[in-house]
């Protein structure tokens, strides 16, 4: 639990309270969709559940996939086409540690934090 106030220093000034989950966070993004669970794989592997993206999306290779993370943001009419399929997305994540091929992963989306 995180706590701070302002203004600083002044007894029962605390106006903001933050519960933090600690675990084995692997980086963080921005999200949209549901939350996820499940096998990632490293593009050009699209064989996973869920794709890293470290370069550019093969949309047609995203079919009946649960989500995409990447690293970068997401162009309106890729945002649009996965939208559309019902795969969940995470952009512009930033990765605290290195993610592998078959590693089982959970994202958050409200919090855009990936598990592992």
């Amino acid at each position: 639990m995180v706590t701070s106030g302002i203004p600083e220093m002044i007894f029962g000034g605390t106006t903001e309270v933050k519960v933090m989950t600690v675990g084995n966070v692997a980086g963080r993004g921005f999200g949209s969709g549901l939350n996820l669970k499940g096998k990632l794989t490293i593009d050009p592997d699209y064989s996973g559940e869920i794709i890293l993206i470290k370069g550019k999306i093969d949309i047609n290779l995203m079919k009946g996939k649960k989500g995409i993370i990447t690293e970068g943001q997401l162009k309106r009419d890729e945002a649009e086409k996965l939208k559309a399929q019902n795969i969940t997305t995470l952009s512009g994540t930033v990765l605290f540690r290195e993610l592998a091929n078959n590693d089982i992963i959970s994202v958050d989306i409200e919090t855009g934090v990936i598990y592992l």
